[in-house]
């Protein structure tokens, strides 16, 4: 599956006041000193650029394991935006291509914004930015992280990781190990720990911060004990190592298909060295099936992850038992948008349900049943025996649709809607929370939220592109009628806090935009200083509803809804439907027609969960 992910970007007003160099484990580097107008207010802080924390992924290093960037001759200037590594998708390429932005193999680097100067010794929190993208694209250009620093008054570091094939393809033989991209994440978040102190850091207090699958990767850097020691906190936005679509389980995946439509010959004896002689550009995808996809996601591998990553956090096993104590040892928060299924509808289900007009599209229950419900449970969750399919697709059709006004278009869409957002991000998040919970340290602590903003503006929808200095701004399309909420991405420009820029700000940012940003960073920023979002800073300073954020727990899994009026604590989400997921399908797929005869991409094999979930 692929998400696509945006951030509205806007210029920031700025001014270089002067050279800055610091003095790290690698050596020196040189950045820029500028100030940042906030609602008229200036914040001094310091951009490093592009700084590179790993060799060439080129050449022989093609399909390798990252290796360490050596320290510098000279001083390293980090004054110019960094290339992007090649992406996954051809079409997304291109189309950062025409805005001017480079692409290449030697891609690992990153960049650090730093509020103030150093004028004094510090010892900053620091936030690490994992982009999402599907695994497929994405870079760390495009999240400009200047507004956060200065206003929550942490370090933010923003990193590259190869995607695509180069990042996640792995072959049966195991000489393309796969999960290449998360270790190219876990070398740039020890690069942090090794050197974020020169820049006034505290490398024991680094939090990791994504979205999409950028969530789905700081939960799987949560999974790996490797990581021990590098960062004490996550906030995975919009994604769950348990999602179906974050990891592909199987052990022998077929990539024939994919090493087809890149010109190899799927007979040759050494499909490996064809692999590594294509241009980089040879191996980019033109399209998101499924079956192409999937092969190109983080894998068990039995290196970087032990086991799958429901077995890793209920399971007992001894294999994994270094990985399940990692991530019971931090604190955890996750949430989601109200409409994240707004994106799906857009980028997965028109080919498959003949969507031509997003903004009139309708649906009828026998579309919705046995179309969309079929293809899910078929295509998505692996699931090959008919009998259980059959059975599981009644089930859930009686559940999400609405039986007193069943022959609407309207309500057949709804149904999707709540469908999607079940199945591919708020049943997953519950899972993650719960196994969090049930696992975590007595000082480790759990944090959900919804956001339910409704923005003056989408991030993610098919845009027109247009170009600004190093910088890539979507304008978005009007918003489809059947979008009511906060779709996928959304809460990007809140948290990185976009609305609060006073130069190139979208016209359409209102008073609200800009109280809820400053909410928002301030709880964000606050999670990564104390594990708590309610302390240091009092967000209810921009936000006077605002109450107290609880942490989750099982008996009354409270979360913050954030929504324009008011940010409120609300609890058991959406019970009755992750009931569904949690008891029902979990028990037919287990023991009815149990799914020995099931296979595919099961990236969420549901377990059973502790009878005290839903009571």
């Amino acid at each position: 599956m692929l998400m696509c992910n945006y951030i509205v970007l806007c210029a920031v007003s700025l001014n270089v006041v002067n050279g800055i160099t610091v003095h790290t484990n690698v050596g020196n580097i040189s950045g820029v000193e500028e100030t940042v107008t906030i609602n008229n207010t200036s914040f001094t802080f310091a951009k490093f650029l592009g700084i590179p924390y790993g060799e060439s992924t080129g050449g022989a290093n093609r399909f390798r394991k990252p290796i360490p960037k050596a320290p510098f001759n000279e001083t390293f200037d980090a004054t110019q935006p960094p290339v992007g590594c090649i992406q996954g998708l051809r079409a997304s390429e291109e189309a950062y291509r025409n805005l001017g932005l480079a692409f290449s193999e030697d891609c690992l680097m990153l960049n650090v914004y730093v509020p103030q100067a150093f004028q004094r010794p510090r010892s900053l929190p620091v936030m690490v930015w994992i982009y999402g993208g599907g695994f497929l694209e994405g870079g760390s250009l495009p999240y400009p992280a200047e507004g956060l620093s200065a206003f929550g008054q942490v370090i933010v570091v923003t990193i590259n990781y190869r995607v695509g094939a180069l990042g996640f393809l792995r072959t049966r033989d195991g000489r393309i190990p796969g999960n290449l991209g998360l270790w190219d994440q876990h070398l740039a978040i020890k690069w942090v720990h090794d050197n974020i102190e020169a820049f006034g850091g505290d490398r024991h207090l680094v939090t990791l911060f994504g979205e999409s699958a950028g969530a789905a990767s700081v939960s799987l850097q949560a999974l790996y004990p490797g990581n021990r020691g590098l960062f004490r906190r996550v906030i995975a936005e919009s994604g769950t190592a348990l999602a179906y679509w974050s990891v592909n389980t199987e052990q022998d995946t077929d990539i024939q298909p994919f090493i087809s439509m890149i010109g190899c010959d799927v007979n040759a004896i050494n499909v490996y060295t064809c692999l590594r002689a294509l241009p980089a550009k040879q191996l980019q995808i033109s399209t998101t099936s499924n079956a192409v996809t999937k092969i190109l996601h983080p894998v068990v591998d039995g290196d970087f992850l032990a086991n799958a990553p429901h077995n890793i956090i209920f399971g007992n096993d001894s294999k994994s038992s270094e990985s399940r104590d990692f991530f019971a040892s931090l604190d955890y928060m996750t949430g989601v948008n109200s409409y994240e299924a707004a994106s799906y509808i857009v980028g997965v289900w028109p080919n498959i349900l003949d969507i031509t007009d997003f903004n009139n599209f309708t649906l009828s229950r026998e579309t919705f049943t046995k179309t969309a419900v079929s293809y899910a449970l078929q295509n998505l969750f692996g699931i090959k025996n008919n009998a259980t399919v059959d059975v599981l697709r009644k089930l859930v059709s009686f559940a999400y649709i609405d039986w007193e006004h069943n022959d609407e278009p309207d309500v057949n869409t709804k149904a999707l809607i709540d469908f999607t957002n079940d199945f591919t991000f708020f049943y997953p998040a519950i899972l993650s929370l719960v196994g969090h919970m049930e696992i975590k340290a007595a000082r480790a602590s759990t944090y959900m939220y919804e956001f339910g903003v409704v923005p003056s503006s989408h991030s993610f929808l098919k845009s027109t592109w247009i170009k600004d200095p190093s910088r890539v701004i979507p304008v978005p399309i009007p918003t489809p009628t059947w979008v009511k909420g906060p779709n996928h991405a959304d809460e990007l420009r809140y948290v990185f806090g976009i609305p609060v820029y006073e130069t190139y700000r979208l016209d359409n940012t209102t008073p609200d935009d800009i109280m809820i940003s400053k909410a928002i960073m301030t709880m964000w920023t606050n999670f990564a200083k104390t594990g708590n979002p309610n302390t240091p800073a009092s967000a209810a300073n921009f936000m006077p509803s605002q109450e107290d954020w609880s942490q989750f727990d099982i008996d009354s899994q409270q979360y913050m809804y954030m929504s324009n009026q008011e940010f409120s604590m609300r609890s058991h989400f959406r019970a009755r439907r992750m009931a569904l997921w949690g008891k029902l399908v979990s028990y037919i797929r287990r023991n009815s027609y149990v799914c020995d005869q099931c296979t595919g991409n099961q990236g969420l094999p549901i377990p059973p969960l502790s009878s005290v979930l839903f009571g």
